[in-house]
């Protein structure tokens, strides 16, 4: 510090030196140690003063300044949501399942497929079925009229929510009418937005009349043999007249014993379109799913045609629940 202030003191009288003298005026005479002593007197004080404002070593964490990043924004993850008493949402099938919305068939309460009624006969049919969406099911959905005979019904409110997860006994009051044959009644739930959602719930009763093998006895076992009707690859589709057409049904065996080669696959009512009942020709375990084909072909005149179909045993007895597929033909 010391070495410092007397080279600022010797800069200093240089440029004194250097400077011309300007014509003196008569003055009071100034001792040079006097003004080498007020002059480190005064650079001492400034360069203390400066000392003192200086910040101290102390550590600081002030970040270096930099150019703000461009964030493009993350899409939000999907989160599936538990509900209550129930754990995860069950698994969609989404070839039943219309947005939310969707449903299983979980049996027939009353008037199994194959019932025999007298014409005028009056009964209720119930079908279970449960709610196997996304979303909860309002008492303003419906049960809906798709084809077939009504029986006397129409399409419904079911009344109540049904939440994830549970199922709901529908019920409508039906009459058999005055006819005879085999008819068969289709139906489907309806969203509140109007959107059909789940299997068509098909049924067929039998009136005295209906051309039925000798050996048949139609009955609905909730044992040996029962099956669960899947589906069909050809329905509500538009078609040109006499269009060839190969059409698949699926049937699972929720019955307690073997299929075997010999089942059938029953012309039950509606139009044939140029096939036939036909043997199954595959042996099916408790369980398991069989894959039907028939060859087909759509009516000569325009219009919306509907075919009922069920499965029947080696014993002629019809069981589990029957497929009702429709197609619209056009020129």
């Amino acid at each position: 510090m010391k070495k410092f202030v007397i080279i600022l003191v010797s800069v200093a009288l240089g440029v004194a030196a250097c400077t011309p003298a300007a014509t003196p005026e008569p003055t009071a005479t100034i001792s040079v140690d006097a003004v080498y002593t007020e002059v480190v007197a005064t650079i001492e004080a400034q360069l203390t003063q400066t000392e003192q404002a200086r910040p101290t070593n102390t550590p600081t964490n002030t970040p270096t300044p930099t150019e703000t990043p461009t964030v493009t924004p993350t899409p939000e993850a999907s989160i599936t949501p538990t509900i209550a008493g129930i754990g995860a949402p069950p698994t969609v099938d989404q070839s039943t399942a219309n947005g939310c919305y969707n449903s299983i068939w979980v049996l027939d309460v009353t008037v199994p497929s194959g019932s025999n009624f007298k014409p005028g006969d009056t009964f209720t049919k119930t079908w279970r079925v449960k709610n196997s969406g996304t979303c909860d099911w309002k008492a303003n959905t419906k049960i809906a009229f798709i084809s077939g005979d009504k029986l006397g019904a129409d399409t419904a409110l079911i009344g109540r929510d049904v939440k994830i997860g549970t199922t709901i006994d529908i019920s409508l009051p039906m009459k058999a009418p005055n006819t005879g044959g085999y008819l068969t009644s289709s139906w489907q739930l309806l969203s509140p937005e109007g959107m059909y959602f789940g299997p068509v719930m098909s049924f067929t009763i039998v009136l005295p009349g209906a051309n039925i093998p000798a050996t048949a006895t139609p009955s609905y076992s909730g044992g040996c043999p029962n099956s669960q009707a899947l589906g069909v690859s050809v329905h509500n589709v538009k078609k040109k007249t006499n269009e060839a057409f190969t059409q698949t049904f699926t049937f699972r065996n929720s019955g307690s014993c073997d299929w075997t080669f010999n089942y059938l696959i029953f012309y039950v009512g509606g139009e044939l379109f140029g096939s036939d009942t036909t043997k199954i020709r595959q042996v099916v375990g408790p369980g398991g799913t069989a894959t039907i084909n028939l060859d087909m072909v759509a009516p000569g005149a325009p219009g919306l045609y509907s075919s009922t179909w069920q499965l029947m045993s080696e014993e002629g007895q019809l069981f589990g629940q029957a497929i009702v597929f429709t197609i619209e033909v056009e020129e």
